[in-house]
């Protein structure tokens, strides 16, 4: 059962995470998402590469991160997964943070909570810490008026308008 295979590791890369086993959530999130590629299952490989892109930002490496989370978010966002989608939202906002693109990292947060306001959906605890941390680190870099002005324009735009950065 090649799919409960995959269920289960995007699970346990999720729980390796939570538990600080770090490499072994890289571990099972590239297998995952692998055999993901291989079943072409597009949703199931977007969460796989949620959890990488945490993983790899937890780990410092905020340029594979936002590679795998920008791939993560476009599949999710092709999807039609709000709950996914918002993850995948707070994953890139995060990696776009620590990589200094803050005003877009802004508009991902209010796209994101914009999002989840209008489906009542909640953030999952990993994704709840990360959007904490993030929200800290932005206010630190913005002024409270460029953090509202990109949180604003990111809950007026469509998933993709607020993906597609052109200053990034």
């Amino acid at each position: 059962h090649p799919r409960m295979l995959l269920v289960s590791l995007i699970n346990l890369g999720y729980s390796a995470i939570v538990r600080g086993m770090l490499e072994d959530a890289v571990r099972y999130s590239e297998e995952a998402v692998a055999l993901a590629l291989e079943l072409d299952e597009s949703a199931d490989g977007a969460a796989a590469r949620s959890n990488l892109a945490l993983a790899l930002i937890e780990l410092g490496r905020i340029e594979d991160a936002a590679d795998v989370g920008a791939q993560a978010l476009a599949a999710a966002i092709d999807a039609s997964d709000p709950t996914l989608a918002t993850n995948c939202l707070e994953v890139v906002a995060g990696a776009e943070t620590r990589r200094g693109n803050h005003r877009f990292a802004a508009r991902l947060l209010g796209a994101s909570e914009a999002l989840r306001e209008r489906t009542g959906l909640e953030l999952e605890p990993l994704e709840r810490k990360l959007h904490d941390r993030t929200w800290e680190l932005l206010r630190d870099s913005l002024s409270d008026a460029e953090l509202e002005a990109g949180r604003t324009e990111g809950a007026e735009m469509d998933l993709m308008a607020a993906f597609n950065d052109p200053d990034r």
